[in-house]
């Protein structure tokens, strides 16, 4: 009978034991789910997204480069075109913006590039 006993309050005791473990299991998953939670909401996507882009040194330079071709062109198409409501000089100023704002934009890492080694040469 002692043996019976002791079992059933080892029995007993290996059940606390392991319902303590699946408490501890179910804080930790109620835990991870939070920052799973945290870690996919569109706030912090957007956040994320944002410092990526910020932080990345080569698209910096492609967005100032585009900015500047785009206001470049839209400023020779506002030469060209005025205020006339002929149609085919809106064409030619569409034309004229398109070619200059990719013009601009493909040149400006050039021109960036001519103005580093004037600098550096200067210094010398």
């Amino acid at each position: 009978m002692p043996l019976r006993e002791a079992a059933h309050i080892s029995l007993e005791k290996r059940l606390a034991e392991l319902y303590e473990l699946e408490k501890e299991q179910i804080a930790e998953l109620k835990q991870s789910f939070g920052r799973l939670t945290e870690s996919i909401s569109p706030s912090s996507l957007l956040k994320n997204s944002i410092k990526d882009i910020v932080t990345s040194p080569g698209l910096r330079s492609n967005l100032v480069d585009a900015a500047v071709g785009i206001g470049a062109g839209v400023i020779g198409k506002k030469l060209f075109v005025g205020k006339s409501n002929n149609l085919f000089k809106k064409i030619g100023g569409t034309a004229i913006e398109f070619f200059l704002s990719h013009f601009v934009r493909n040149r400006m890492p050039q021109l960036r590039k001519e103005k580093e080694e004037a600098a550096g040469g200067q210094e010398s």
